[in-house]
């Protein structure tokens, strides 16, 4: 019986139902808990000091749902998705600007360290892949280690220097986001009109 809830809204809400099963499951849960329950309901499941509390309450609500409730429950899960993106895009925006006030410092005092830190490691990351393409270096979990390391650190270094798109990447993913919102609720109030 437990597991129904779960397959109705699998079926209805799948983007939602992913997050439940996931990592962020009790964030997930407590947000369907607070938008979807009965103002009555979702106040005694945040009372409770029983974990499976949410469970019975959902439970008991998506048994019995009627077409107009599975709406609400789409509904839900899109605002959702609405709510994970913006939260997305917020974080992106503190890392832009983290990577924005490193720049502004630089320009202020001198960008001789960042100048010879790049340098560096640039040449010391070249050197090394150079080592293990033109001399018989061995390529041992140390120096894969090493490498991967180096690598990963390699967008960091171009992003300081050269900017980063992730933030309009993320701003164009929310706009679509809101629209497919909007579309969907204009498509629903239609059909139920």
């Amino acid at each position: 019986m437990m597991s129904d809830w779960k397959k109705v809204l699998a079926a209805t809400a799948p983007d939602l139902a992913r997050f439940i099963g996931g990592p962020l499951g009790g964030v997930a849960t407590q947000f369907l808990v607070d938008q979807f329950l009965p103002e009555e309901a979702a106040a005694a499941v945040r009372d409770s000091t029983n974990p499976l509390t949410s469970e019975k309450a959902l439970s008991g609500a998506l048994a019995t749902a009627s077409p107009e409730t599975l709406v609400k429950l789409k509904e839900v899960a899109a605002d959702f998705k609405v709510k994970m993106k913006d939260l997305e895009i917020k974080e992106s925006a503190l890392y832009i600007e983290d990577t924005k006030d490193a720049r502004t410092l630089a320009k202020q005092t001198s960008m001789a360290p960042q100048l010879s830190i790049t340098a560096l490691f640039i040449l010391g990351y070249f050197g090394i892949v150079s080592g293990v393409i033109f001399t018989e270096l061995t390529l041992s979990n140390e120096v894969i280690l090493l490498l991967g390391v180096m690598t990963s650190a390699i967008p960091q270094i171009l992003s300081f220097w050269f900017g980063t798109s992730k933030g309009s990447q993320d701003k164009n993913n929310f706009q679509g986001v809101q629209n497919e919102l909007a579309q969907y609720k204009g498509t629903k109030i239609k059909e139920l009109g």
